[in-house]
């Protein structure tokens, strides 16, 4: 499941504070150019904290999104990865690979809470990008990288 593989980042011995904040990695050349699947924000608010999406599948099997997503803002009219909150205690971070289907013709939410990764978000323009797996057979599949724009208003 691409892009949710576990994942690890652990603090340097050299680091004093044990604290290191990561840049999460772009893994996407284009995103929402799938003929089958979307994904779009939900009628429930969005927080400084999280939001929902709704995945839509059209496909002729079934498809899958995991647990992995990132965040990006937009300034000065280009989107950049927003850096984790700094790893404290050498605690590990990690992504599950968990594939959560989504039947065609059957929508499917997930709710999304990133305070845990990011903190609560400041007032602005973000994107949420999270990758779905069009699933034919075994093996047979391709990887889609689907965003979501949304506004936090403090």
């Amino acid at each position: 499941f691409s892009g949710c593989a576990k994942t690890n980042v652990t603090p340097s011995q050299n680091d004093s504070a044990s604290m290191v904040a990561e840049v999460p990695q772009v893994m996407y050349k284009t995103l929402n150019d799938s003929p089958v699947c979307s994904m779009t924000l939900s009628s429930e608010p969005v927080t400084p904290g999280g939001l929902t999406v709704v995945f839509e599948y059209t496909g002729a099997d079934e498809g899958l999104f995991g647990m992995w997503y990132s965040l990006e803002i937009k300034q000065n009219g280009f989107w950049t990865p927003i850096p984790y909150l700094p790893i404290q205690d050498n605690i590990e971070r990690s992504w599950e690979s968990i594939g959560f289907p989504v039947q065609k013709d059957s929508p499917r939410t997930e709710t999304i809470d990133w305070t845990s990764l990011y903190g609560e978000l400041d007032a602005g323009t973000y994107r949420l990008i999270k990758d779905f797996i069009n699933s034919r057979s075994p093996g047979d599949y391709d990887t889609y990288y689907l965003s979501v724009d949304f506004e936090i208003n403090k």
